[in-house]
């Protein structure tokens, strides 16, 4: 009979490099990782919105403003008797008329919403804009009376005046009720006599 030794099996296991798949730690980080990034990048691009929002909600109020300010330079100068005809600004024949004006939505001269009327008239509704564009915005007018004073300013006075200071404001009202002005205008007009 032979003498047998048993053979002894041994398992190897494979070394470090060739383990294969990632263990708990590796996820947890990676997953931080990837949520920190992802926050940072939330975070700019909220900034970026609001940014162009703001940009947005200005171009309109300038161009508001500019629409209103032309139409009242557009009038004539005030005389001492003249008073305001008619209904709305249809009826504003002077600058004077327009002191105190305020309305939200912002109007056309008309009386109609701006973006509902064309120069034909009543704009179809497919090329309106939606109404909330407008609906938070408000057109502001002061008509101050003033004279010249030395230097740069000017006096506010009750009596005539021979020139007028005009402040166009466009406010903008949020969802949370603040209102912010966006923007505004001021001219100086003045009653120069024509020569015959």
């Amino acid at each position: 009979m032979q003498n047998r030794t048993p053979h002894l099996v041994t398992r190897t296991t494979p070394p470090a490099i060739m383990r294969r798949g990632i263990t708990l730690v590796e996820t947890v980080i990676a997953i931080s990782l990837t949520t920190f990034a992802a926050g940072a990048l939330l975070t700019s691009l909220t900034s970026t919105i609001q940014v162009g929002t703001d940009a947005f909600r200005t171009s309109i109020a300038n161009g508001l403003a500019d629409q209103l300010m032309d139409e009242i330079a557009s009038v004539k100068f005030p005389s001492a008797t003249t008073t305001a005809t008619g209904v709305g600004r249809t009826g504003f024949d002077d600058i004077d008329d327009y002191n105190g004006y305020s309305v939200s939505p912002p109007q056309a001269r008309s009386g109609a919403v701006i973006g509902t009327e064309d120069a034909a008239g009543t704009r179809p509704v497919s090329f309106r804009p939606d109404p909330r564009l407008y609906s938070r915005y408000r057109q502001q007018v002061t008509v101050e009376k003033i004279t010249e004073s030395t230097g740069t300013s000017w006096n506010t006075v009750t009596t005539a005046a021979p020139l007028r200071r005009v402040t166009v404001t466009i406010s903008y009202t949020d969802a949370q009720g603040v209102t912010t002005p966006l923007a505004s205008q001021i001219r100086v007009f003045s009653n120069v006599a024509v020569a015959p």
